[in-house]
Formats: C-alpha cells, structure tokens, sequence
C-alpha cells in the first residue's frame, strides 16, 4: 500500500514534468499512465514478477490505442513514449 502511495506521488509529478515537451496536456492519457503505473506493484505483489512483462505491455497497447483515437499519429507515438518511460523510470523499479 505505501509502495502504490509512493508510485502514485511521484508518477502525479512525472506528469506535471513532462508538460514541457507536450504543447496539449491530455488529462485522459495521464490518468491512463497513472492508473497503469499504480498498479504495476499490486499486480507483482500478487501475481509475481512474471506479471510484470505482461502488464506492462497491455499498457503499452492501450496507451497507443487510447493516443491515436484522440490525436494524430505523432502526436499518439511521443505520448505514448512519454507516458512508457515514466512507467519503466517510476513504477517498474517500485514494483521490485
């Protein structure tokens, strides 16, 4: 639960950070990245690490999938890169 609150705490930071590189904050991709970041240490907590590799790649998909509905296709590829590195940066360390 603290390592969730912790994730949480510092993916809501990881995304007032990286406003500098999007000119368009999109609200619904943060809270995308910050739903999927948070639950990376619950899914290794009771799944186990092999969860891990899984979850991260659903997540992947439906950051892309969610991006290209909303916006064109660069635009969907830098935020799904953005969002991706935060997860791989914040949340996939925590969850160890």
């Amino acid at each position: 639960m603290a390592i969730s609150a912790l994730t949480l705490a510092a993916l809501l930071e990881y995304a007032n950070l990286t406003i500098i590189h999007v000119q368009k904050r999109n609200k619904f991709s943060d809270l995308l990245g910050i739903v999927s970041g948070v639950s990376l240490p619950a899914l290794c907590y009771f799944f186990g690490r092999d969860a891990l590799l899984p979850g991260v790649l659903a997540g992947l998909f439906i950051f892309f999938f969610a991006g290209t509905l909303r916006k064109d296709f660069r635009d969907a590829v830098m935020d799904t890169a953005i969002k991706t590195l935060g997860i791989a940066y914040i949340a996939i360390p925590l969850s160890y």
